[in-house]
């Protein structure tokens, strides 16, 4: 079934990322949203731990993109965010600063705009997306006076996991029809990497190296989307 794909998902996203040792600099963040029919609206709880990114982010300034996935990846044009330490001086005031900004990028993403206008979901082309868009901010910041350099990118996927669309597309690759129950991690792992190795070998994959990627809202499905079995969440867990 479909929603049984989330467990390669998550191993074959992995593997694109490669966190590298941090280096001085300003922070570039992308938000992958979905917001697809068959996820769960999105709780406070997801909401607070992107706030927490943020104010992460922004302690040495940094900029914040947002790309909407489904069968047709793009930025949203419309929220693009920036803060410069010069923003708010004062050191003392500046946690309030930041705390704000992020409150406004936050309040931006409850926006029903931004969401999935099609039912599939092409989460590899979703990280092409976001692979352009660090490029373009890394050209942007060695511009900018305050910043000079990407000292961290974060990309955040807000979203179930389940890729439908694209050469990612699970269902496609008869992954749905791989019985996750009765399989050791190790199996899992096999199939994920060898998914991995040929979309690498025709040179499919992004380059996302020093990225780090993180999930949020995975596994979160809503009717009638079938919910994950205990067991398969806590596969989840283990991957």
């Amino acid at each position: 079934m479909k929603y049984k794909i989330i467990f390669i998902a998550i191993l074959i996203i992995m593997a694109l990322s490669v966190v590298a040792c941090s280096k001085s600099g300003t922070s570039a963040t992308i938000i992958v949203v979905g917001r697809h029919a068959n996820a769960n609206m999105f709780s406070d709880v997801y909401y607070n731990e992107i706030l927490k990114y943020i104010e992460e982010a922004y302690k040495s300034g940094g900029y914040v993109r947002i790309i909407v996935s489904d069968g047709n990846p793009r930025q949203d044009e419309n929220n693009k965010f920036v803060f410069y330490p010069s923003d708010e001086p004062d050191r003392m005031e500046r946690p309030r600063a930041i705390r704000m900004e992020a409150e406004r990028i936050v309040e931006a993403l409850k926006n029903e705009e931004i969401r999935a206008k099609s039912p599939e979901n092409s989460l590899l082309e979703a990280l092409h997306a976001a692979e352009r868009v660090l490029n373009e901010l890394e050209l942007a910041a060695k511009g900018e006076k305050e910043f000079k350099q990407i000292g961290k990118s974060k990309i955040i996927i807000l979203d179930t996991g389940i890729v439908t669309a694209g050469v990612l597309d699970f269902t496609a690759n008869g992954i749905d029809k791989f019985n996750f129950n009765f399989s050791s991690d190790e199996e899992i792992v096999e199939l994920a990497t060898g998914i991995a190795d040929r979309l690498n070998s025709s040179r499919q994959l992004p380059d996302l190296k020093g990225a780090d990627v993180d999930f949020i809202g995975i596994c979160d499905v809503a009717p009638p989307q079938t919910a994950l079995s205990p067991v398969e969440k806590n596969g989840i867990r283990v991957l």
